[in-house]
């Protein structure tokens, strides 16, 4: 797990994804992950959760959505693949940070 920590930007999709739009992910520790996409000039960050099963990336967005699966790897280059049930794929590489950290405070 912990080569996975860290910010994740995406490169580009395939299988009906949309990569047209600055995407990052960030990996956190004890499980929580940061998904920001970068619309309207801002970026929208929402905080969400995620765990390892074998070689199965589970996102779990909230309580009340699905869990979304992918199966990932890490290429030669570094990069992160991912490989969702739905039949999506996103490559990602490694990079700075842009999106401010999501809130997690109950309100």
């Amino acid at each position: 797990m912990d080569r996975l920590l860290g910010c994740w930007r995406l490169e580009r999709t395939a299988g009906g994804a949309d990569d047209s739009v600055p995407m990052e992910l960030t990996f956190l520790p004890a499980g929580g992950l940061d998904f920001a996409v970068h619309v309207g000039g801002d970026w929208l960050v929402l905080p969400m959760t995620y765990r390892l099963e074998g070689g199965t990336l589970v996102i779990v967005p909230n309580a009340s959505t699905p869990e979304d699966r992918a199966r990932y790897r890490f290429e030669r280059d570094g990069t992160l693949f991912l490989h969702f049930d739905d039949g999506r794929q996103a490559w990602l590489r490694r990079g700075e940070r842009q999106a401010p950290a999501a809130n997690r405070t109950a309100g």
